[in-house]
């Protein structure tokens, strides 16, 4: 069923942090959070917890690549998601 891997995975691009989105703080380290998803969010893409887990960043990531690998998605429509991922 690649048309809802591929309506997931369009999701996950909206719902995506951006630059202005600011930063994860752990401590005295600080990354920002461009390019990772939120750990849990409501079906709106509201998050819902404020945390970080690299499989929330990973697996949309690996999703991209298993729908391009089947044909169902160009890479250079994916390409700034996968980048700053």
């Amino acid at each position: 069923d690649h048309r809802s891997a591929v309506a997931s995975l369009n999701f996950l691009r909206r719902v995506q942090f951006g630059p202005k989105d600011g930063e994860w703080a752990y401590g005295f380290r600080r990354r920002a959070k461009d390019g990772s998803f939120p750990q849990n969010m409501w079906v709106d893409g509201e998050p819902y917890w404020q945390g970080l887990q690299i499989d929330e960043t990973a697996l949309p990531l690996v999703l991209a690549y298993r729908l391009w690998r089947a044909g169902a998605i160009r890479p250079m429509d994916y390409w700034d998601m996968v980048r700053r991922g």
